[in-house]
């Protein structure tokens, strides 16, 4: 399990990770956090339709399906509270906002 000396990083060093550290003679590996989207301010949003997510989904592709453009996928992604395609499993409902922020 990796350890968090500050709220954007971890450090990975647990047996786990043993003989790939020890071959490159590393102590930890440090990584950047998944941002969240926990402390948004909360806006109203109208929201043009529920979407249930399946098999093959990602944010990208909604926001082309929804909007016409890949460019708001970030949009869908902060409505719900979740950044990133890892975060919704199959059967969430994502919500789709009328207008891209």
């Amino acid at each position: 399990m990796p350890t968090y000396p500050n709220i954007n990083f971890a450090m990975l060093q647990t047996d786990m990770y043993f003989e790939y550290l020890q071959k490159r003679g590393l102590k930890f590996i440090k990584i950047q956090r998944t941002k969240t989207f926990e402390k948004t301010i909360d806006l109203e949003i109208q929201v043009r339709t529920e979407h249930v997510w399946s098999y093959g989904d990602n944010l990208m592709k909604l926001s082309q399906k929804y909007y016409g453009s890949t460019d708001n996928w970030w949009t869908i992604g902060f409505v719900n509270k979740k950044p990133t395609d890892a975060h919704f499993k199959i059967g969430d409902i994502a919500l789709i906002p009328n207008n891209p922020l």
